[in-house]
């Protein structure tokens, strides 16, 4: 009677199934897709945070060079020097010598028509400046 009988194949587990490595295959994509964006977040703060930090020195150091001012305008030789430095002001008997630089000065121009025009410009480009 056995023998009669149809010989029954032994059933895989669920586990071995081309569902379920699918099914893990896509949850996969989805967690490293997840830990990928964390990733970044977290290099883009390390960036901002170095950023910040920096920010925070160069105001430190700000923040130094305005208190010494202040300080240095509580005193009497610190107002005075900084009306100096502001206004041109003497105190009584103390004579004041303004020095003029002379920056205004005559410049020839030399009008040019046609191809010579031209080339006086190409050949201005090629001569250094003073």
């Amino acid at each position: 009677m056995k023998e009669t009988q149809a010989k029954k194949k032994p059933r895989k587990p669920l586990v071995y199934s081309w569902f379920f490595l699918f099914f893990l295959f896509v949850i996969t994509v989805f967690l490293v897709r997840g830990t990928w964006g964390i990733y970044m977040k977290e290099q883009e703060s390390k960036y901002n945070a170095a950023q910040v930090k920096l920010e925070l020195q160069a105001l430190e150091e700000r923040h130094e060079v305005l208190l010494n001012q202040t300080n240095e305008l509580k005193t009497e030789q610190g107002i005075e020097k900084a009306l100096r430095q502001k206004f041109p002001v003497s105190k009584q008997n103390e004579k004041v010598i303004v020095i003029v630089d002379e920056k205004n000065k005559e410049v020839e121009i030399i009008k040019k028509e046609g191809f010579s025009a031209f080339w006086s410009k190409m050949t201005g480009w090629l001569k250094p400046k003073p």
